[in-house]
């Protein structure tokens, strides 16, 4: 019950970081390039990085809500919070003075502080992707499935 209500939690307030993030990317393309190419990493993707990151986004919020999808977008969710991981991590450590871009112009400069946040944010896009028996995992609907008596699965041959 407890571990339901957290994976729900979770999927809800990451959708809506994810779906904020992604809306506010979009509404200025042309700044959300610039603060990719600022990272000093990948600037000639930077334009094409600008719309597809986006997107990317918004479509990973949506699909974390209904559980049938949650693990699947919050698998995507993990990839993309590893790479934003690598990058602000990088730019830590490289003493490269940015902001973040994380959510449009009214993004922070990138500190250790967005290097622990994007931690932590891994570390719930990971438990929902690992939450075994959780709502929308492959065990809980093998369970539903079970207790409905799939005819044929699981007879000896």
């Amino acid at each position: 019950m407890i571990r339901r209500l957290l994976g729900h939690l979770l999927a809800l307030g990451l959708a809506a970081l994810f779906g904020y993030a992604g809306a506010a990317k979009l509404r200025a393309p042309r700044a959300f390039a610039e603060e990719i190419a600022n990272y000093q990493l990948l600037p000639a993707l930077a334009p094409h990085l600008a719309i597809v990151l986006p997107v990317l986004e918004l479509l990973v919020a949506c699909a974390l809500l209904p559980p049938r999808s949650r693990r699947p977008a919050a698998l995507v969710a993990s990839a993309l919070m590893a790479a934003f991981l690598v990058a602000v991590t990088s730019v830590v450590v490289r003493h490269v003075d940015i902001s973040c871009g994380c959510f449009g112009k009214d993004s922070a400069a990138v500190t250790w502080l967005t290097v622990a946040r994007n931690v932590a944010l891994l570390a719930a896009c990971a438990y929902l992707v690992f939450d075994v028996g959780g709502a929308g995992s492959a065990s809980s609907a093998g369970a539903s499935s079970e207790a409905g008596g799939d005819a044929g699965v699981g007879l000896p041959g």
